[in-house]
């Protein structure tokens, strides 16, 4: 449950296995001190299930840090996969700042 040694074990291990499992230990934990590991491997790993389970993650930190990160996420990202997954993350969050930002990305953005 020590976030720091989940965060170790993510920056250090080449096992894809054992980074994802350390993602979902990361999210469950809800730790916001791994929020920019978690943002920074969710916006650029180039593992596809990598990202999702980093952004998984990050939707069980509530913060509006995580909810911008979210937001770039699905601005950004190739994947499909990884875009649901980051507004299926602003849903778990839930908070007045992820729930406006999930609204405006439904309908279009600046539109």
């Amino acid at each position: 449950d020590d976030p720091a040694v989940l965060m170790g074990i993510l920056s250090e291990s080449k096992h894809a296995d054992v980074r994802r499992a350390a993602l979902h230990a990361i999210g469950n934990v809800g730790s916001p001190a791994a929020l920019d590991l978690l943002a920074k491997i969710a916006g650029s790993d180039a593992d596809v299930d990598q990202r999702r389970a980093a952004v998984f993650a990050l939707g069980n930190i509530d913060s509006d840090r995580a909810v911008d990160a979210l937001v770039r996420i699905i601005e950004n990202d190739t994947s499909t996969r990884v875009r649901t997954a980051a507004a299926q993350a602003l849903g778990n969050i839930g908070s007045d700042k992820a729930k406006a930002a999930l609204l405006k990305i439904l309908e279009g953005g600046d539109n």
